[in-house]
């Protein structure tokens, strides 16, 4: 009896610290077909990953990789950011966090320092990556978050913002 016990214990044991790995960001895809975009960056895939060290956002394009794109982040109970990327091929890109997201109602929609966050545009591919490390946003406490994504023509207007508030993830 204790034998059968002991190798019971153990065999759960086991199976707790293998079957245990590290947490993972939760993330989201949003997909849609081309030819929407009244501007040149027609978005036709978005995926953002809610991870515990960075909040990544992965974006396929259709069309120029010449524009405006905003990614609106939502965080449950707080603040959001916008990471913007305004990408010239031939020139100076602009990358910047600011204050205020699409929830946001009010209040600064200043820029935010934020010593970390990368943007990399890949013609080849087409897709663009944006990476804010997670002290960004809310100082680094926060949880479930929400986006939008949507791109600007070059007076500032939206060119393709048809796509909807995705659902809330969870941070990893």
């Amino acid at each position: 009896m204790l034998r059968s016990l002991g190798k019971m214990l153990g065999c759960t044991a086991a199976a707790l610290v293998l079957g245990a790995g590290p947490a993972t960001a939760e993330s989201v895809v949003i997909g849609e077909d081309a030819g929407d975009a009244s501007g040149p960056l027609d978005i036709t895939r978005v995926k953002v990953d809610n991870g515990d060290h960075a909040l990544v956002a992965s974006v396929r394009y259709d069309g120029s990789s010449r524009g405006n794109l905003v990614v609106s982040i939502d965080q449950r109970g707080g603040r959001g950011v916008r990471l913007i990327s305004e990408h010239r091929p031939v020139g100076h890109t602009t990358d910047l966090v600011v204050g205020r997201a699409f929830s946001d109602h009010g209040g600064s929609s200043a820029r935010i320092p934020c010593p970390g966050f990368r943007v990399t545009w890949s013609a080849d591919e087409p897709t663009v990556r944006l990476r804010m490390p997670s002290s960004c946003l809310g100082g680094g406490d926060y949880g479930a978050i929400r986006f939008v994504v949507l791109t600007e023509d070059a007076s500032g207007g939206d060119s393709d913002d048809s796509y909807p508030v995705s659902p809330w993830l969870a941070r990893g």
